[in-house]
């Protein structure tokens, strides 16, 4: 996981929202919604408890609540997601933890139906 220069450091507590523009890293943790136009990482030993959108998003920490990102989800290895995962991208460790749905739009072929699916995880 690549450090981006911005970071809530391993023994800083927030509680509250966090908003903004750029890169971010949390190694701390967070009670409460973060919603950045940019790219996040949740590192190992980082605890999220709320809901996270971000352009994207790679976790090796543990979230719990709803994630979204307008490009990418990657999950790693000691990744845990207890809450659904929306994205046009989804990758997720076979060795990670993830609780929760899966929604990734997708393009059906002609008379198949609706232009979007939902794939559930448990």
């Amino acid at each position: 996981m690549v450090n981006h220069g911005n970071v809530i450091g391993a023994g800083i507590r927030v509680e509250g929202s966090v908003r903004g523009t750029g890169e971010l890293d949390i190694e701390g943790h967070i009670s409460g919604s973060v919603e950045l136009n940019g790219d996040l990482g949740v590192h190992a030993g980082a605890e999220v408890e709320g809901t996270i959108s971000a352009t994207t998003l790679e976790v090796t920490g543990t979230i719990r609540g709803p994630v979204s990102a307008q490009s990418r989800v990657s999950v790693g290895a000691t990744g845990v997601i207890e809450g659904d995962i929306s994205a046009p991208e989804i990758t997720v460790d076979p060795k990670a933890r993830v609780t929760g749905r899966f929604e990734m739009p997708i393009d059906l072929p002609r008379g198949l139906g609706a232009k979007s699916s939902s794939i559930a995880r448990r």
